[in-house]
């Protein structure tokens, strides 16, 4: 499949590329029993209506921000790091809504059950293919970050490797 966007007068219609967002309604409509069965595993509630299912909004939160947020609030380093964005002596971390962030990625407290918990997500959830020590670092880089994240999540693959025997 090949797509090709013709901007301006070329387009005789205007289409989906060309035109402005209004706002952020998303709205689904289907009968496919297999994506209706996936939208339950992830929780997603959905409204029937006589013999189709609407998903008009769609909202997912995580507890995990808020189990970070509070791992920070009892890490000493956070507070070192929290002074010294203030004082606006580190720049690769900021502060936003009293979330310290490393280069716009969420700051891992070294709490151990903490990071168990993203690797198990990242690792064991439905939603992944158990990766490998390297494609789940490049995951779980792109959202989170703590000093030594690499070598930790090599050392949790091995264990689980061992463990499988």
């Amino acid at each position: 499949m090949e797509i090709k966007y013709h901007p301006g007068k070329a387009n005789v219609v205007a289409d989906a590329l060309s035109r402005k967002p209004r706002g952020t309604l998303a709205f689904l409509a289907s009968k496919d029993p297999y994506l209706l069965k996936e939208l339950e595993k992830l929780q997603i509630k959905v409204i029937l209506s006589g013999n189709s299912t609407s998903l008009a909004t769609l909202q997912i939160s995580s507890s995990i921000v808020d189990k970070i947020k509070e791992g920070q609030q009892k890490d000493p380093e956070f507070f070192k790091l929290s002074k010294k964005v203030e004082e606006g002596s580190t720049p690769d971390f900021t502060l936003k809504e009293g979330v310290l962030r490393y280069r716009g990625r969420l700051y891992v407290s070294k709490i151990d059950e903490l990071r168990k918990e993203l690797w198990k997500e990242s690792h064991e959830s439905a939603l992944s293919t158990h990766p490998g020590s390297t494609k789940m670092f490049c995951d779980l880089k792109s959202y989170y970050w703590w000093r030594g994240m690499k070598k930790d999540i090599v050392e949790f693959v091995l264990d689980v490797l061992l463990a499988k025997g």
